[in-house]
């Protein structure tokens, strides 16, 4: 998951005027289709067949813990099969939902490859420059978590694209549940007018019938940027501020404009808060100095230091004063964030206070 934060984030700030949009893919794991995961499952990895049998061969019971009527009718459901999706706990989960999206990354990939020359086809000095930049474009996913980075105009059809493709081969809609976008040089409303222009122009393209938008992803011409845009572009929004502070978090990571270090020292402290509230709950339960030991190096330090793992070194010798008053005004009756002790002087930094 580093990997993927750092690579989005030093692209991004070597070309300013780039944007990264995150989709968040909303019930991902459940609304993925069951039959065609598990085939390409088998295929990418036929040893997994014998226990993908045994636990798929029939649809399980989900038992209700109450009665819901059935589509309006007089009748009532006490249960439900399930038949979308891996089931709860099930430890090929992961491994279904990455063999079920696999082509479609790949087919995105493809299609993100052709874009280059059907974006810049001119030979001009800006077209040749931004082709050269393309070598630059970035997708990639971890799950059901997608990273898409370049021009506007990439980004939101690789979104697109990204987005029939999977209702096309895993029979589930991709729907947005919190769609997170930012760029190192735009501001956060040329961020968003930016990508909602480009969406806007590629819903006024005609639609396509299924068996035309394969055969002409096929032939690589210029019809294969005209797809469904599948999106209500009067609901779509894109998340370009966290508790108020304009930067984003991906995987946990917090990126934000190379200036500002508000939203990763805000973030910090909020973790910190947390892991000094479990402590002190904690704290009376213990017998031991074994146990005090074993919490101390494998429950606070490991998650505080897994929260920081992606944060570049120099925003951890900046001063932290800044990020603790706007955290403390921002929740003025949270005991848990009031109870943070101010710094012991005006240029302590984030590393420092943390330690202390």
């Amino acid at each position: 998951t580093t990997k993927l934060v750092l690579a989005a984030r030093n692209t991004l700030e070597k070309h300013p005027d780039f944007v990264m949009l995150a989709p968040d893919a909303k019930n991902a794991f459940n609304a993925q289709n069951r039959r065609q995961g598990i085939t390409r499952m088998c295929e990418e990895i036929p040893g997994l067949t014998p226990i993908t049998q045994m636990g798929y061969k029939e649809d399980a019971d989900i038992f209700l813990t109450r009665k819901v009527r059935y589509q309006h009718e007089d009748s009532w459901l006490e249960r439900i099969k399930s038949r979308n999706g891996t089931q709860q706990g099930d430890p090929l989960g992961m491994v279904h939902y990455c063999c079920g999206q696999k082509r479609v990354l790949q087919e995105t990939r493809e299609y993100m490859e052709s874009l280059k020359q059907h974006l810049y086809p001119d030979d001009n000095h800006a077209h040749r420059t931004a082709r050269r930049q393309s070598r630059d474009w970035f997708m990639g996913a971890y799950a059901d978590d997608l990273v898409i980075v370049g021009p506007p105009a990439m980004v939101a059809r690789i979104y697109c694209r990204y987005a029939y493709l999977n209702q096309l081969y895993n029979g589930s809609v991709f729907k947005r549940a919190k769609n997170v976008a930012c760029s190192m040089g735009l501001s956060a409303n040329e961020v968003q007018t930016s990508l909602h222009r480009e969406l806007q122009e590629l819903h006024q393209l005609p639609t396509q019938s299924v068996d035309t938008v394969i055969e002409s992803h096929r032939g690589r011409n210029e019809e294969r940027t005209r797809f469904s845009l599948l999106v209500e572009l009067n609901d779509l929004h894109f998340n370009t501020h966290i508790h108020g502070v304009e930067g984003v978090e991906l995987l946990g990571i917090p990126i934000e404009k190379e200036q500002s270090d508000l939203l990763a020292h805000t973030l910090m402290l909020k973790r910190l808060a947390k892991t000094s509230g479990t402590w002190e709950k904690i704290q009376p339960t213990i017998t031991s100095k074994h146990q005090l030991a074993q919490i101390m190096q494998y429950c606070l330090r490991t998650r505080f230091h897994h929260f920081c793992r992606g944060i570049r070194p120099s925003r951890l010798h900046s001063p932290v004063k800044a990020a603790l008053q706007y955290l403390k005004a921002q929740h003025p009756r949270d005991e848990l964030y009031q109870n943070l002790p101010e710094p012991l002087s005006q240029d302590q930094s984030i590393a420092d206070y943390i330690d202390a």
